[in-house]
């Protein structure tokens, strides 16, 4: 498999952390952004692209080993909710079909915890808890319809090329370490569930979707172990979410959302929050 690695908002807050850990794994980085400069290093190649151009992005692709998707708009806030939804949908069909075409068989989407509607919601609905990724979607805000759809794609392409290794990972709250809350702000967080994860941990996921043996699409939440609450999660669970049912009781501050799919498809452990560079970050040699 080639060594070159695409990451598209190679310039963003994820894009930034995850482009060094790529070339300290030993890839070569096709770093692609456009209105945030990417600065030139040994193992980086800055390139501004247009990521909803499916034929300029299949000429940057080809000959890749791997593309890591980030590019998109971050939340809804201060955008136009046309935007939104365009950007991050187009931009998602746009690299899908540019790899497609390019012959790039592996593929990691940043998706959102937000697909099943959660932080932008009026009133988000939960069924159960922890939540896992077979949880139905309540989306109502155009990001987190733009992430379920993003995903539906994948579920397309895995759908027509049967030999595609297609990742969307559900990151939430991404922060450099972790840190609680301030006590008494717990109802802030009360629509997100209090998660988040480490930009280590989540560019080590980008990097170990790249990596999996079994074909077809896989969903991943990807958020870290333990909440940033300072409050018990059954205390929050009961005080904000009753009523909602518990598949497995929390303990402590456990993470309201199951990683059981990271941990099996990717090797991913939520309670590391500094990761190591493992070969399964590294280049597949076949």
């Amino acid at each position: 498999m080639s060594r070159r690695l695409v990451v598209t908002g190679a310039g963003g807050a994820l894009g930034a952390r995850l482009v060094p850990r790529a070339v300290r794994a030993g890839w070569e980085v096709l770093a692609l952004d456009t209105g945030r400069t990417v600065p030139e290093s040994e193992g980086v190649e800055p390139r501004s692209v247009d990521v909803t151009d499916p034929v300029a992005l299949a000429e940057v692709f080809a000959g890749a080993g791997g593309v890591v998707h980030l590019a998109a708009r971050p939340s809804p806030l201060g955008h136009d909710p046309h935007d939104v939804l365009s950007l991050n949908v187009g931009g998602t069909w746009a690299v899908l079909l540019a790899a497609e075409t390019a012959g790039v068989e592996r593929v990691c989407l940043a998706s959102s915890i937000n697909a099943t509607g959660a932080a932008f919601s009026a009133a988000p609905r939960y069924d159960w808890f922890p939540v896992e990724e077979t949880h139905p979607s309540y989306s109502e805000d155009p990001y987190a319809i733009s992430k379920f759809l993003g995903e539906q794609a994948a579920d397309a392409f895995a759908r027509r090329r049967p030999a595609a290794v297609l990742t969307s990972l559900r990151f939430h709250g991404l922060r450099e370490r972790y840190e609680q809350d301030d006590p008494g702000r717990e109802a802030e967080r009360r629509k997100d569930l209090w998660g988040w994860v480490s930009f280590a941990a989540a560019s080590a996921a980008c990097l170990r979707a790249l990596g999996r043996s079994r074909p077809g699409h896989v969903v991943a939440n990807v958020v870290g172990a333990r909440t940033v609450s300072p409050v018990p999660t059954a205390e929050l669970a009961a005080r904000f979410h009753p009523g909602v049912p518990w598949r497995s009781a929390p303990t402590g501050n456990s993470s309201f959302y199951a990683t059981d799919v990271a941990a099996r498809e990717l090797g991913w452990d939520a309670a590391d929050d500094d990761p190591v560079i493992t070969a399964a970050e590294r280049p597949r040699t076949a």
